[in-house]
């Protein structure tokens, strides 16, 4: 015999249940969303976006929680992909593409994941360093990529190829493989996207392109100002000033100059910062020395030690290949 409860009960009763259930639930995902793997894809969906900085204290915890949990091969992958958040550190590039060619030795690195990550994050500091060691690295990244079926990731390591082809002056096929990245960036991938324009908008600048180059560098800002965590545009931006000056637009130049001083120190990037300084823009400088804000915004870093530099652009890395910057920056790169 079925017990019939009144309807006032029924619904006290259906109310008690569902508000013992949420409990549940938040227990649950509370433990979920606090798990290291849950850590570790939220550090990934924001080093997608190239936001390593704000990723870096997600890694760090999740490294140490994969190492409580003996997983030491997620421990790596978080360890590594620590590296390019470094900026502010006293190591230098060459010291850190040592340890992660000996990671690649380590018996945790034969996980495949692992194993592309050590590669990605290697090939991102050898293009600050090594071009023909980077087009190598990027060679690697793609063939597993493809393999893991990461095709996004292959298409910016072709991407990267194209850089370092342009750094080592092989402009054909850095035109051919930045463009092929670009285009399917353009569609899925909004990180990719803004990297590949603003690189193809900075070679357009160092080839004294400046008109032609403003539309690329425009759409790369304008697709960073609408992406949510996307990092900020500092290549786009810095090449942008450049060709605003080179097109007789000073004002335009000096005020874009102003604006990215202060948001750089806002930041605290100060390795974008000592790079804005000390390479792009010599002329906005002696132009801007006199005003409160210029002076306010690299006070810091006039005492700064040029390892702070850290790991820079590509356009930094063309900055010292045409040796317009080697008397300034006295650090290994």
């Amino acid at each position: 015999m079925r017990l019939a409860l009144p309807p006032s009960l029924r619904i006290a009763s259906g109310l008690l249940l569902a508000a013992l259930l949420s409990i549940v639930g938040y227990q649950v995902f509370l433990r979920i969303s606090h798990s290291p793997e849950a850590l570790l894809k939220r550090a990934d969906d924001l080093s997608w976006l190239n936001s390593w900085i704000a990723a870096a204290p997600l890694y760090h915890r999740a490294e140490l929680e994969f190492k409580e949990k003996g997983d030491t091969s997620r421990a790596l992958y978080a360890h590594v992909s620590q590296v390019l958040a470094q900026s502010e550190s006293s190591r230098t590039i060459p010291s850190q593409i040592a340890e992660l060619r000996g990671d690649l030795n380590r018996p945790e690195a034969s996980d495949p994941e692992t194993r592309l990550r050590i590669l990605t994050i290697l090939g991102m500091l050898e293009t600050n360093y090594d071009a023909g060691m980077a087009r190598d690295t990027w060679s690697q990244v793609g063939s597993i990529s493809i393999r893991r079926q990461h095709y996004l990731l292959a298409s910016r390591a072709i991407g990267e190829q194209g850089i370092a082809a342009f750094l080592l002056g092989d402009l054909a096929t850095a035109k051919k493989d930045v463009e092929k990245a670009w285009m399917v960036a353009k569609v899925a991938d909004p990180a990719a996207h803004i990297r590949y324009a603003s690189m193809y908008g900075t070679g357009l600048v160092e080839l004294h392109k400046y008109k032609e180059a403003l539309g690329p560098l425009n759409e790369a800002i304008n697709v960073a100002n609408k992406t949510r965590d996307a990092a900020y545009p500092s290549i786009a931006i810095n090449a942008k000033i450049e060709a605003l000056s080179g097109t007789g637009q000073s004002e335009k130049a000096l005020a874009l100059a102003d604006d990215a001083m202060k948001k750089i120190a806002e930041l605290h990037l100060a390795g974008h910062l000592y790079e804005f300084i000390r390479c792009g823009h010599a002329s906005t400088r002696r132009r801007t020395t006199g005003t409160k804000r210029y002076r306010t915004s690299i006070s810091p870093f006039n005492t700064q030690n040029n390892s702070h530099i850290g790991v820079g652009s590509p356009r930094q890395a063309a900055c010292l290949r045409k040796h317009t910057c080697t008397k300034e920056i006295s650090s290994p790169l």
